[in-house]
């Protein structure tokens, strides 16, 4: 009896060790250190709740063929596959990735939030969730589209701005 409860207490504090040691690697200090819309590590998930009302234009607005990746900016926006079919990186939601230079038990996942608007329509918005195959793609409207990953990979010795995120991604029609 007292040997299972030593091999279960060791077992705790190595698991409270490797805890502790993923969620080390966010450099934020407090609430006001970390963007608004960025989760630095998985020990606080807050997602957003923005209602996606229109997708914001660029000139000129790239086009992009359906079932080919792509990459897009957080941000950004373009048609896609030569129709009235307009994709928005609207923003990152969560990034609780293990920064590459931290060892971690979870690999954690990064949650983007993506809109879809199809001729004069309302925007179809959902997350996509990188790191999860099954949250990775989803039917959006009548389409699907699939993240395939988010850049920069995160490290424990800087933050990433809003701004850096980079997505590669596939839109199909169903």
């Amino acid at each position: 009896m007292n040997r299972t409860r030593t091999i279960i207490l060791a077992t705790v504090a190595t698991l409270s060790l490797l805890l502790t040691a993923c969620s080390s690697g966010a450099t934020a200090t407090g609430p006001a250190a970390q963007p608004p819309d960025i989760q630095p590590t998985a020990t606080s998930i807050r997602v957003a709740s923005t209602p996606v009302t229109s997708i914001p234009t660029a000139e000129p607005e790239p086009d992009v063929p359906f079932d080919e990746t792509f990459l897009i900016k957080v941000g950004e926006s373009l048609t896609v596959g030569s129709i009235d079919l307009r994709f928005a990186f609207i923003k990152v939601s969560e990034d609780s990735r293990c920064p590459a230079d931290v060892v971690c038990i979870w690999a954690g996942q990064v949650v983007v939030l993506v809109a879809l608007e199809a001729g004069g329509d309302d925007p179809y918005s959902d997350n996509l969730t990188v790191g999860n195959a099954e949250e990775s793609a989803k039917k959006i409207g009548d389409y699907t589209v699939e993240a395939i990953s988010v850049e920069p990979y995160p490290v424990s010795t800087r933050t990433i701005a809003p701004s850096e995120y980079l997505m590669t991604l596939k839109v199909s029609p169903r």
